[in-house]
C-alpha cells in the first residue's frame, strides 16, 4: 500500500497537482488513525520521497505545498525531516532562478530562529 501511495503521489508531482496531493494526503491521515487497521504507514517516509521527487522534477507547486504541510507535523517529525529540505536544494541543481525561490520559500521557513 505504501508504494501505491507513492507511486500515486510521484503522478501528482508530475502533473503538479497540489489538489491531489492534498487528498492524498487525507487519506494517509485517515488511513493511520483509523484503528481498526493492524499497522500504519510511514508517513514520514512517504513524506520524504515525495518531497525530494518533487525537487528533482521541479515541481514548484508540489513543493511548496509538501513545505506546508511540513509546519502541521509533530516536533518530532520535524526534527526528523528537516534534513531533507538542504538535500533538496542539492537535487534542483543548475536553474537558479528556481534555486532562489527555494531559498527564500523553504530553507528561510525552516530556518531555526535563535532568540
Amino acid at each position: 500500500m505504501q508504494n501505491n501511495i507513492i507511486n500515486s503521489g510521484k503522478e501528482y508531482i508530475d502533473i503538479d497537482n497540489s489538489t491531489l496531493l492534498k487528498k492524498l494526503y487525507k487519506q494517509v491521515y485517515t488511513f493511520n488513525t483509523n484503528p481498526d487497521n493492524e499497522y500504519k504507514l510511514n508517513f514520514q517516509y512517504i513524506y520524504k520521497t515525495l518531497l525530494l521527487y518533487a525537487c528533482t522534477k521541479k515541481k514548484k507547486d508540489s513543493i511548496k505545498f509538501l513545505v506546508d504541510l511540513y509546519f502541521t507535523f509533530d516536533d518530532i517529525s520535524k526534527i526528523a525531516l528537516r534534513q531533507t529540505f538542504f538535500y533538496g536544494k542539492y537535487l534542483i541543481k543548475k536553474q537558479k532562478d528556481l534555486i532562489k525561490w527555494y531559498d527564500k520559500y523553504v530553507l528561510e521557513k525552516i530556518r531555526i530562529k535563535s532568540k
